[in-house]
């Protein structure tokens, strides 16, 4: 999907429509047939299916496998509108439907946005490395295990947020050209600020709204520290865990193939 949006590699329908590469497509219905083939495997296998389905990994592989599938279904409809062409992956080499009336582009161009969505989901597929990574566990352990901790920090960053957003809105909205409109669009500023990110795109322009500036940047580090050191050590805590299980699973193998060995060794001198 991400090499489809490249321009090098789009190719165009008679319509003038971009499709997307039809080898790439080729490659994901591979990639998908396998990915289902695993899927439905490990479900048979699986003695209670309820618990299966209901894994957070395995929801997240329904995620991934469900888009392809329901483009599919779309496409063979032929609900695909032509004032907004979206071409899937699964349908590169079909040609657009034209609208006949204002009432089927609004249907085709609903049925679009539906699509639209489906493909995000494709993104989902990213989540499957977690299922092999050990780094990535540890993040999402740590995240589930640090929910007060990041519920503290969006505290932190909200009551800040609404004090300095009002402050510099009421310093700074009377000014000639200000970006400070409004309360929400100053709270945008605020967490950039807090977070030490600073796109620029807003500034205060007064003494007094850059003395507030200030103040929320200096504030913004503080309440960014607080919380980070815990969640830091419960990261490394269950990394830690992780790595001496890895261990203990490698000595074990170890130790069961030493005894294999052993009793070769031990069969061979009997037959001897």
């Amino acid at each position: 999907m991400t090499v489809n949006t490249l321009e090098a590699v789009q190719h165009v329908d008679e319509d003038g429509n971009r499709i997307d590469n039809p080898k790439l497509a080729l490659v994901e219905s591979i990639c998908i047939s396998w990915f289902t083939l695993e899927y439905l495997l490990r479900l048979t296998g699986c003695p209670n299916k309820i618990e299966f389905m209901k894994a957070g990994m395995n929801i997240v592989d329904i995620l991934a496998i469900i888009p392809y599938y329901f483009s599919l279904f779309i496409m063979k409809l032929g609900l695909r509108g032509y004032q907004l062409p979206m071409i899937l992956s699964s349908a590169s080499s079909r040609t657009a439907v034209h609208c006949t009336d204002s009432v089927s582009c609004g249907e085709s161009a609903s049925l679009d946005d539906v699509l639209q969505v489906f493909r995000i989901f494709k993104l989902a597929r990213i989540f499957k490395l977690a299922r092999h990574s050990k780094g990535l566990q540890s993040i999402a352990f740590t995240l589930k295990n640090s929910y007060k901790e990041l519920g503290l920090l969006v505290l932190f960053i909200s009551i800040a947020g609404l004090l300095f957003s009002s402050l510099c809105y009421f310093i700074e909205h009377e000014e000639e050209g200000t970006e400070y409109t409004s309360i929400p669009k100053a709270f945008y500023w605020v967490v950039i600020t807090m977070t030490t990110v600073g796109y620029g795109d807003m500034f205060p322009t007064t003494g007094a709204g850059k003395l507030i500036g200030t103040l929320c940047a200096v504030c913004g580090v503080l309440v960014m520290s607080l919380p980070i050191p815990i969640i830091t050590s419960n990261f490394q805590r269950f990394y830690q865990h992780q790595q001496k299980l890895d261990k203990a699973m490698a000595r074990k193998r170890n130790l069961i193939q030493a005894r294999k060995d052993e009793e070769e060794e031990r069969r061979e001198k009997y037959e001897e």
